[in-house]
């Protein structure tokens, strides 16, 4: 199964966001000015863990031999102003491989 845009800002980038901030209105639009380090490395974390965790179908069947995963690192991060930033990269930058 592919994931989406919307199931990647909605599952996978919004939980995240929340366990590191509040915010209001789109989400899309939250700077990461503010951010510190710790912050960063929670963000970074939870964002990698939980597409970890989403479960790899296809057409119904489930292949819990696989995962999804992707790189993160603070270099990364460096790139992003936005949510946006962060959801555009994660939706174009995710793998599906072995667990």
């Amino acid at each position: 199964m592919s994931l989406t845009r919307d199931i990647i800002k909605s599952q996978v980038v919004q939980p995240a966001l929340l366990s590191v901030a509040d915010f209001t209105g789109d989400i899309e639009d939250f700077s990461f000015a503010n951010f510190q380090p710790t912050h960063q490395s929670v963000f970074l974390n939870k964002i990698k863990s939980t597409l970890n965790g989403i479960p790899v179908t296809d057409g119904g069947t489930p292949y819990p031999q696989y995962m999804y995963d992707i790189i993160l690192n603070p270099s990364i991060f460096s790139g992003w102003a936005t949510i946006k930033d962060c959801i555009d990269y994660t939706t174009n930058n995710y793998s599906t491989g072995p667990r």
